[in-house]
């Protein structure tokens, strides 16, 4: 594997992707040339938080496909808000947002489940997350 490069295995072989991350740390694909491709995610998407179980961060990753409000918010396991991530409009495009295990106040939560909800006004998915210390 290369790093940079985004593999997808599928029933017709293997799909290579290039990947890079613009300077506000969004992962942005590449065609096969030298010009950025405007390839587009074809589905709203939330991805499951990598690594997890984290310890002390995790990347959550989503795609839209056209630009939206979003709301992407962590609660702990009673159903309180814990972090805002993101809020707003944002652009079309995959983008990926670092949880560091903190408050929106910056107090470090203790270990536990997470869970990470992204809404727009089309779309609602939950993952959960686990933090070990």
């Amino acid at each position: 594997m290369v790093a940079g490069v985004t593999y997808s295995f599928g029933a017709g072989g293997v799909d290579v992707l290039l990947i890079k991350t613009d300077s506000l740390g969004n992962t942005v694909p590449l065609g096969v040339n030298d010009k950025e491709s405007k390839v587009l995610p074809q589905t709203l998407a939330l991805h499951q938080n990598y690594p997890n179980p984290f310890n002390p961060v995790s990347t959550i990753r989503y795609d839209l496909p056209s630009g939206s409000d979003v709301s992407l918010v962590v609660y702990d396991i009673l159903g309180r808000e814990v972090s805002k991530l993101v809020d707003g409009y944002l652009e079309p495009g995959y983008h990926h947002v670092v949880w560091d295990g903190r408050t929106t106040a910056g107090k470090e939560v203790p270990s536990g489940i997470y869970i990470a909800r992204l809404t727009t006004p089309e779309y609602s998915k939950s993952i959960k997350m686990v933090l070990l210390k």
